[in-house]
């Protein structure tokens, strides 16, 4: 299995229909993710970063809660454990 690594503005363009990167934001999760041997990798701190900003109070979370179970149910997303870097 291959992991993408994203950051918050990667998610927030992905999910954010006014920002400039939606496009092809949503392109490329559809290219990586239709291919099952792909997973997206997520660190704590990134998902804090993208829900602690402008997409808190944000209609779109529910659609993200979808796309991130059927990701779940594939095993194509990981959630990385970043435990040992916050505390060094």
């Amino acid at each position: 299995m291959r992991g993408l690594l994203v950051d918050s503005s990667y998610l927030i363009a992905l999910f954010d229909e006014s920002d400039p990167f939606h496009s092809p934001a949503r392109q490329i999760f559809a290219d990586y993710f239709q291919q099952k041997i792909n997973s997206l990798l997520l660190l704590w701190p990134i998902l804090f970063e993208t829900f602690s900003t402008k997409m808190s109070n944000w209609p779109r979370v529910r659609q993200i809660s979808i796309e991130w179970k059927k990701l779940d149910s594939s095993g194509q997303i990981q959630f990385v454990d970043d435990t040992p870097f916050r505390d060094n």
